[in-house]
C-alpha cells in the first residue's frame, strides 16, 4: 500500500496532520480554534480579562458585511475596535486613540483617490 502523505510536500503533510489532529471539522490552514472559547464576556471583560468600558458604538451594513465601530477604554487607554462580520465570521482591528487622526487621514486619502479614479483623473498621491 502506498503512503499518500509521503508523496506530498512536507508543508502539505503538516497541514494534513494538523487537520487530523483537530478532528472531523475541516479548517483552512490559517484558521485556529480560539484559546478563549467563543461567546460574549461578562461584565465588560475582554478576552485577556481586562475591564473595558464602551464609550460609543455604531454599526454600518455594506453589501453582505456588517461593520461595528466601538470606542472603548481600558486601563491602558482609549481605542477604536472595528469588527467586520460576514455571515457570522468576525474579524477585528484595534486602533489606539492616539492614531485615530492618522487613520482618518489615510481613509480620507483612499476615498479621494477612489473618487479621482472614478472621475477619470489618473493622478495618484502615494
Amino acid at each position: 500500500m502506498i503512503d499518500k502523505a509521503a508523496l506530498l510536500p512536507k508543508k502539505c503533510c503538516c497541514i494534513i496532520g494538523n487537520l487530523k489532529a483537530i478532528g472531523k471539522r475541516s479548517m483552512i490552514s490559517n484558521e485556529r480554534p480560539s484559546p478563549y472559547g467563543s461567546g460574549q464576556y461578562a461584565g465588560g471583560m475582554s478576552k485577556a480579562g481586562v475591564m473595558e468600558e464602551t464609550l460609543k458604538t455604531d454599526k454600518i451594513q455594506i453589501e453582505r458585511k456588517t461593520f461595528v465601530f466601538t470606542l472603548k477604554e481600558n486601563p491602558r487607554g482609549r481605542f477604536l475596535r472595528i469588527t467586520e462580520d460576514v455571515n457570522g465570521r468576525r474579524d477585528a482591528i484595534i486602533v489606539p486613540a492616539t492614531g485615530l487622526e492618522d487613520f482618518r487621514e489615510l481613509v480620507d486619502g483612499m476615498i479621494k483617490a477612489l473618487k479621482s479614479e472614478e472621475s477619470g483623473d489618473s493622478t495618484e498621491n502615494l
